[in-house]
């Protein structure tokens, strides 16, 4: 009859993993690295955020249309609360520890539970390019995920000519695992995207 236990056994254990895995970002994971703070990106920072995400050199790559106006960035901030209170997604505001300053942000979201994955997204301010800030960031972020969160992987979807994020996302050992073309259609024409993923075991530190 031992063989009749085999099924129930990996249902109920099938059921204990998708129990198990579901991050808890209502208690918000405030995070803090050698030069940075992560911490919520809250109203006030409306201004500061919706500087970044409309700077020519941020959304380059992005192919999305920015907010028109500051209002609009503000809905979009209480959108994201709303969305990690329903443990949905989860973004950070990069403040420099020496000025408070906020100078980019890094999330994770597009959850898929069963799978234990998420995908990740970051922007950064074009004044601190090229000073490991955003790789100092991504790294404390893939520890909160992978010990914290118990993901099991992750991925990052970039535009094929986004070469310095193409870079920082091989620096910490994400890995190519395709090439769509065309996949998607943005301001009167259709782009390509290469899809990265990463696995705990294949970090690079």
């Amino acid at each position: 009859m031992s063989w009749v236990l085999f099924p129930i056994v990996d249902t109920f254990r099938s059921i204990y993993l998708r129990i198990m895995f579901e991050p808890i970002f209502e208690i918000y994971p405030a995070l803090e690295t050698e030069r940075l703070f992560l911490t919520e990106i809250v109203d006030a920072d409306a201004q500061r955020y919706h500087d970044i995400r409309t700077n020519s050199r941020v959304i380059k790559f992005m192919d999305r249309d920015p907010d028109k106006n500051v209002e609009e960035t503000l809905k979009k901030l209480r959108e994201i609360t709303a969305a990690r209170m329903k443990n949905e997604s989860v973004n950070w505001g990069l403040r420099l520890k020496s000025s408070g300053e906020m100078i980019g942000d890094l999330g994770i979201w597009r959850l898929d539970n069963k799978h234990f994955r998420g995908e990740i997204g970051y922007s950064m301010h074009p004044d601190y390019y090229g000073k490991g800030l955003m790789t100092e960031a991504l790294n404390r972020v893939l520890d909160y995920a992978f010990q914290d969160a118990k993901f099991h992987s992750l991925e990052a979807n970039t535009h094929p000519d986004n070469e310095s994020s193409i870079a920082l996302l091989k620096k910490v050992g994400f890995k190519q695992e395709a090439y769509f073309t065309e996949n998607y259609y943005y301001n009167g024409k259709f782009g390509d995207s290469r899809i990265f993923s990463l696995l705990e075991r294949w970090r690079i530190k």
